[in-house]
């Protein structure tokens, strides 16, 4: 009788210890950050607007890219003017949208360089119906900044999603020579 007491208590100790073991294992999965998440992607659109003045043209990518991006903030092309007889320069300025549409409490981490200084936006456009293919009017109409960091060449930050929504980067001309290359990266952050 005693060996039997004996043993049903030493089996109710160790079920406690493995019901333990099981109670904090489970708490620690659930307050353990998230899986690392796919891929960020972007939604990006391109505008061109002739130097010191012309009319804007956009393109439109009806598929998100991935990061990292390259690109050029303004393009400069000679031609031959035949009525002033002699190179003409003919500049196009660039603006870059590029929107993820992010949950509060997300992190992304983002790291820009620039080969000569350009500015940096980030908007938030907090609407259910914000238009992807249409960067430029959401940030021209609905948006509300966030970030503000002009004549930057390099620039790195964490940014903390506080609210859910579209969140857009604009990269601008700071100054149209020398051309500005650029490279942006970004990430989910854990």
């Amino acid at each position: 009788m005693v060996r039997i007491r004996t043993l049903l208590i030493l089996f109710i100790a160790v079920s406690g210890i493995l019901a333990t073991i099981a109670f904090i294992s489970y708490n620690q999965l659930q307050s353990a950050p998230p899986p690392p998440e796919e891929e960020l992607e972007f939604w990006y659109e391109r505008c061109g607007v002739g130097y010191p003045h012309g009319s804007c043209i956009c393109g439109v990518s009806t598929v998100p890219v991935k990061s990292p991006q390259t690109f050029k903030m303004s393009t400069i092309n000679l031609y031959d003017d035949p009525v002033l007889t002699m190179d003409r320069e003919v500049i196009t300025l660039h603006t870059y949208y590029f929107g993820a549409e992010l949950d509060s409490g997300a992190k992304i981490v983002f790291v820009i360089n620039a080969t000569s200084p350009i500015d940096l936006q980030i908007v938030l456009v907090n609407r259910t119906d914000a238009d992807v293919l249409s960067l430029g009017n959401e940030v021209a109409y609905y948006s509300r900044v966030i970030i503000e960091a002009p004549e930057i060449t390099s620039y790195f930050r964490e940014l903390n999603v506080q609210e859910k929504g579209l969140y857009i980067f604009v990269f601008d001309v700071a100054q149209p020579k020398p051309v500005a290359t650029v490279t942006f990266e970004a990430e989910y952050g854990s």
